[in-house]
Parts: structure tokens; C-alpha cells; sequence
């Protein structure tokens, strides 16, 4: 766990030497990661960022501060990503919380894809999920044509799909653990 809240913490004083261009001190670290959050001390802010020098990711500019090198960037980048990637994953474990849906019954609520389509290609659109459905390779045996609903731009057909997040809720509600 300590771990992964210094890993945070590392992150979080990449990310605000990212968005400043000219070298930062410890001091002002400390106060920007504070309003982002973080409460470090001076000396703790100069402890992360000497293993930062070590790894490669800040470099020293005299007395002025650090910047970050290009593998510092290029770190900040891969780290914006896996938060990206958590933040799906919760979202996607918090829809299979949510759905009960009950196959013996085909009652509850369901995770669920909306695709559009631009209406020139809603037939190729069809076919295509026709022949999954023939194959027998999807989680359901249905799709669902709309053409009403706000979230679709004008010009599109949407087509609503059980989303297979579904099935983590059904086994989670027959007892069987999913990870």
C-alpha cells in the first residue's frame, strides 16, 4: 500500500513539472502538491525527488530546481495512462455490480454497448451483427435498432447491445467470484 501511495506521489510531481516549463524547487513543490492534495514536507518532496534523479525522470538545474528529462516525460505519459485504464476498469467492475440480470427469468438490469453507425451503413452494420449472432459467439442472441435518443449525433443509427460485463454480474450473483 505504501508503495503504491509514493508511486502516486512520484506521479503527481511529474505531472506539475510537466506543466510548469521552467525549473522547480522543493518549496514550491511542496505548496503546488498541496494544492493537488498532497501534504509533503520540503525535505519530503527533495526525498522523491532525488529518487527521481536516480531513475532518470528529473534532472538538477543548479539552484533553481528540476525539470523533467525526456524519460521523466515519457513517464508522465505512460502513468496518465494507466490511470486512464484503472478509471475503465472501475467503471467496468461498478457495471457489473450493477446489473442483476436474471437469465432464467430474462428480467434485471444490464450492462449494455451503444454503437452508432452512420446511416449509409446501417445495413452493412446489421449484417455484421446478424452474422455474429448465427455464429453463436456473442453473450446475447439480440440487438436493439434506436434512432431516438439524445446521445446519438444526427445522421447515425444506434445499435444497443448487452454488454458481456453482464455475465461478471450474473455469475457474481450465483456465487462465483470473477476478477
Amino acid at each position: 500500500m505504501s508503495f503504491i501511495r509514493s508511486e502516486r506521489k512520484c506521479v503527481e510531481i511529474l505531472r506539475i513539472l510537466k506543466e510548469h516549463q521552467e525549473p522547480i524547487g522543493a518549496k514550491r513543490l511542496s505548496e503546488l502538491m498541496s494544492e493537488h492534495g498532497f501534504t509533503l514536507t520540503d525535505r519530503a518532496v527533495q526525498y522523491y525527488l532525488s529518487y527521481l534523479d536516480e531513475m532518470g525522470f528529473t534532472k538538477k538545474i543548479g539552484n533553481h530546481g528540476r525539470v523533467l528529462t525526456s524519460a521523466g516525460i515519457a513517464e508522465t505519459e505512460r502513468a496518465l495512462v494507466d490511470e486512464r485504464i484503472g478509471y475503465v476498469i472501475s467503471k467496468l467492475e461498478s457495471l457489473a455490480f450493477k446489473s442483476n440480470f436474471d437469465p432464467e427469468t430474462g428480467k434485471g438490469n444490464v450492462a449494455y454497448n451503444l454503437s452508432y453507425v452512420p446511416e449509409s451503413q446501417t445495413d452493412a452494420a446489421v449484417k455484421a451483427f446478424d452474422a455474429v449472432i448465427n455464429e453463436k459467439i456473442s453473450f446475447f442472441s439480440s440487438y436493439k435498432i434506436i434512432d431516438d435518443d439524445p446521445r446519438i449525433p444526427e445522421g447515425y443509427t444506434g445499435i444497443i447491445t448487452v454488454c458481456n460485463i453482464t455475465m461478471d454480474g450474473v455469475l457474481r450473483d450465483h456465487g462465483i467470484p470473477v476478477k
